[in-house]
């Protein structure tokens, strides 16, 4: 065990493999009705929240809130009026405060060299004006139209990228949003190029806002940029989706991975469903997807419903359909693969029924576990595998962080194995957590240790 504490400064990471998932479509009794472009965010309570779009079919622009609960869509009813009716703007939930942040877009039809510069927040009751903006830029961003827009948790900002501004030029820039103060700054530049339409998301496991993709009027792009707060780095991948616009990109923490879907390169529309875990991109091929198309795809939106972990898309500018990528009401997944012990490969899974939440227990069926001592390596946040061969143990790989897990004592009885989640601050509901068994197991292999299967899960 003392061995496996001291490979904190020394892990040789490699990637986990990321779990197939499918897409659904769901059959809610109501809907926002047809909707390309509108903005998506996860609302304060966990569900997703779905303001604005365009419809070709009446040639309006859509200025109602909406409210997915898992279900079914519910129209909001604000103590004070909407934002006026607007497409291709961005919107975002501030974890720290609670408020669902709206930026910029655009009337529909639109107006020649008019736009919304403003920045509203949401409340759960009620919208306010925060921010009234500027055209052009000075004291806001000047790209009001399709910006990327995500919210770094890390550092309580949000970050505003390139879109178009008023005379329909793609921009550059980069902004931050400090809602303490109600202000905007610029941030750095020599970043990405100037584009519209790109895909953003915050990963909240590496803690970097993470863009895809975009349009500038000319160019389609297929590039991968991080923002860690400082700098804009490019990220160069072995694989990368086909270059678009428009895509939807979400971060799952349950998968570990940014889910980008859709989006499209002209006349093309894809429907195709990659997974980034922060060093490249898996194509995954689910049993079923959206179709593809103009009227299915141009305009869909998506944002995460944290409460069941599912990917939610919504929409395109002449549907209301509405499709669910991945979750688990179980809230616990296992992945990886155990290494041999003395009596066989030790794995460990959810017990029926047993769920994680703070203050009570979590019970894992174990298998295959000798009776030697065993602790369970417990890590809030996702950590990298690391291929345990240099160390002595060939085929066992660690899946906790080796620089921030705790090593709890575990008594294995009668198969089960339980642990404790102690309240404390540190571990908010709705956290990620995961977790492995290890083993002292001298004869396994010279690390003397077996270590189990992993399992990852969202803490109520």
């Amino acid at each position: 065990m003392k061995h496996l504490l001291a490979l904190a400064g020394s892990a040789l990471a490699i990637a986990v493999p990321l779990s197939t998932q499918t897409w659904t479509q769901q059959t809610p009794a109501t809907t926002p009705g047809p909707s390309g472009f509108a903005a998506a965010a996860p609302s304060q309570n966990g569900d997703v929240l779905l303001f604005g779009g365009w419809d070709t079919s009446s040639f309006i622009a859509h200025g109602d809130l909406w409210r997915w609960d898992g279900t079914n869509w519910t129209l909001q009813s604000p103590a004070t009026a909407n934002p006026p009716a607007r497409w291709s703007a961005a919107m975002v939930l501030d974890t720290a405060t609670g408020r669902v942040l709206l930026y910029g877009g655009i009337p529909f039809p639109p107006r020649a060299n008019f736009g919304y510069p403003e920045l509203w927040s949401w409340d759960g009751a009620a919208w306010t004006l925060r921010h009234p903006g500027s055209v052009p830029g000075g004291t806001s961003p000047s790209g009001v139209i399709a910006p990327a827009m995500c919210y770094d948790a890390a550092r309580a900002r949000t970050v505003a990228f390139g879109g178009r501004d008023l005379g329909s030029s793609p921009t550059g820039e980069t902004w931050e949003w400090n809602d303490a103060t109600a202000s905007w700054s610029p941030g750095p530049t020599g970043g990405p190029a100037a584009r519209y339409d790109a895909a953003i998301a915050f990963d909240a496991f590496r803690g970097v806002c993470v863009l895809f993709g975009g349009y500038d009027n000319s160019t389609y792009f297929d590039d991968t940029w991080q923002y860690d707060g400082t700098a804009w780095t490019r990220v160069v991948t072995d694989n990368a989706p086909p270059a678009r616009g428009a895509a939807q990109l979400v971060f799952n923490p349950l998968l570990g991975a940014l889910v980008l879907h859709g989006g499209y390169q002209g006349s093309v529309y894809y429907n195709d469903t990659w997974e980034f875990d922060g060093v490249d991109w898996y194509q995954v091929f689910p049993q079923t997807s959206p179709p593809s198309g103009a009227a299915e795809n141009q305009g869909r939106v998506a944002a995460l419903h944290m409460n069941t972990m599912t990917v939610v898309a919504y929409g395109g500018y002449a549907n209301d359909h509405t499709w669910t990528y991945g979750g688990s009401t179980a809230k616990v997944m296992t992945y990886g693969r155990s290494c041999r012990g003395s009596v066989g490969y030790p794995e460990i899974t959810p017990a029926p029924g047993s769920v994680p939440a703070i203050g009570s227990s979590f019970t894992l069926d174990v298998r295959d576990l000798g009776t030697n001592p065993a602790s369970m390596l417990f890590t809030i946040g996702m950590g990298v595998a690391t291929d345990l061969t240099r160390f002595g143990a060939p085929g066992c790989h660690l899946y906790a962080n080796p620089a921030a897990f705790v090593a709890i004592p575990l008594p294995v009885t009668a198969g089960r194995a339980t642990l404790h989640l102690p309240t404390i601050p540190a571990i908010p509901p709705g956290a990620v957590f995961e977790c492995q068994l290890v083993q002292v197991d001298p004869p396994a292999n010279a690390l003397g240790a077996s270590l189990s299967d992993a399992a990852r899960g969202v803490i109520r």
